[in-house]
């Protein structure tokens, strides 16, 4: 019923896997951690004050997060830093036909992006994903059924 902040500090960051995979936020360290046990977080790293889709409460006041994402597979999950502390992002599984393309400077890591209100569709969100091919950045997004080249107006 509602869609997620986006990272509008940094497109390349948006907070989409822990808002689908739903989150605990644990008072004592002000750090969130995803229902599948992942490493805490501070939603900060985000830009955002923290998670929607957060379990709060306890007893009969209780909302529990809900995971939208079960049968995500591990090889779509980017970690940005060591792996036992990172950041976790949603990724495609290409990068585009140049290999020196690293948007995240961490080998085959290459996010959605995200951003809500969205400035294409904005009464809802946009989300693409970014491949170079041959120097020309192409984006598959969810504003045009074209591929569109992205001509630096693009967000």
């Amino acid at each position: 019923g509602f869609y997620p902040p986006a990272n509008t500090n940094n497109l390349l960051l948006p907070p989409l896997y822990y808002e689908l995979c739903g989150t605990i936020y644990n008072s004592a360290a002000s750090t969130y951690s995803t229902l599948n046990g992942g490493f805490p977080i501070s939603a900060g790293v985000f830009g955002v004050g923290g998670f929607i889709n957060c379990t709060k409460g306890s007893g009969e006041d209780a909302v529990l997060a809900q995971n939208f994402l079960p049968g995500l597979r591990q090889n779509r999950i980017g970690t940005i830093g060591p792996i036992a502390t990172g950041t976790n992002v949603l990724i495609t599984s290409v990068r585009g036909p140049d290999d020196d393309y690293a948007p995240l400077y961490s080998a085959n890591v290459n996010p959605f992006r995200y951003l809500y209100p969205g400035v294409h569709n904005p009464a809802t969100y946009d989300l693409w994903i970014q491949l170079v091919i041959s120097g020309k950045t192409n984006l598959i997004c969810n504003w045009n059924r074209q591929v569109q080249i992205n001509n630096n107006s693009v967000p």
